[in-house]
């Protein structure tokens, strides 16, 4: 009896170690760096009094960091351009970037939203918010570290009229 009393305080005595934490690029918590290029073409159209649309076409790339899980957070810069002026303050082309958090789910299936800003590149454009919904497969593991994505975005760049543009989205990314 005395030995499992002894036991148990000599248990109770040692401290804890706590849980190794993951450091990549000098940074405590960080567990993976993605970067992925992509291109997307599809439609952009604004309702309004004259119903506007044109084709789409975006190219661009994103830099994702992972704090652990399925969880990256990260930046897009891309271009986004209008194969017609669809009038008012909406550019034919313009650089879109901002902040973008992606979720995996079930190891294969993408969801991103991305707060972004548009600014337009044409004389006399202007500058709009962006809200962005991206989903996607992205298989896992399918090239090693490199991983394909097949996507469909829609962007909603806050203008007056608001302007939808839906694209159809392919890139490859790598992770580490």
């Amino acid at each position: 009896m005395a030995s499992v009393l002894l036991a148990g305080a000599a248990y109770a005595e040692e401290p804890a170690s706590p849980p190794a934490s993951k450091r990549l690029l000098g940074i405590d918590g960080l567990e993976g760096v993605a970067f992925r290029p992509q291109v997307a073409v599809g439609w952009s159209y604004a309702a309004d009094n004259g119903f506007r649309n044109a084709l789409s076409t975006l190219a661009g790339a994103r830099l994702l960091l992972s704090p652990g899980g399925s969880t990256w957070i990260g930046g897009e810069l891309s271009w986004l351009g209008h194969d017609n002026h669809m009038g008012g303050s909406i550019p034919r082309n313009a650089l879109v970037g901002g902040l973008v958090v992606e979720q995996v789910v079930a190891r294969q299936f993408l969801v991103a939203l991305g707060s972004l800003g548009m600014v337009g590149l044409d004389r006399h454009s202007q500058n709009a918010p962006d809200l962005m919904l991206e989903l996607g497969w992205a298989p896992p593991g399918l090239l090693g570290r490199t991983i394909p994505l097949i996507s469909y975005r829609s962007d909603f760049i806050l203008t007056q009229p608001v302007v939808s543009t839906r694209t159809l989205a392919v890139g490859l990314g790598w992770r580490w």
